[in-house]
């Protein structure tokens, strides 16, 4: 099994926390709570928690991003 990638835990420039989700998305200027989506380029409304569905493919409240593989590990 191939080693997982590491993601720095400090926070990135801009971002408004250090949660890691701030990898995958980037918050719309001037649109609060709006989040675009590195890996899919779409634009996400509902704040991180919204958009960390997005990632995790919980599809109650959003589309799942299709660039994100759930291969079991």
């Amino acid at each position: 099994m191939p080693p997982r990638e590491e993601f720095p835990t400090k926070g990135l420039d801009g971002a408004p926390s250090n949660d890691i989700d701030w990898h995958f998305g980037t918050p719309m200027p001037n649109a609060k709570g709006n989040i675009i989506c590195k890996l899919y380029g779409k634009v996400v409304k509902g704040g991180i928690t919204r958009f960390k569905e997005h990632i995790a493919h919980k599809i109650v409240n959003v589309a799942p991003c299709p660039n994100v593989s759930l291969e079991k590990v």
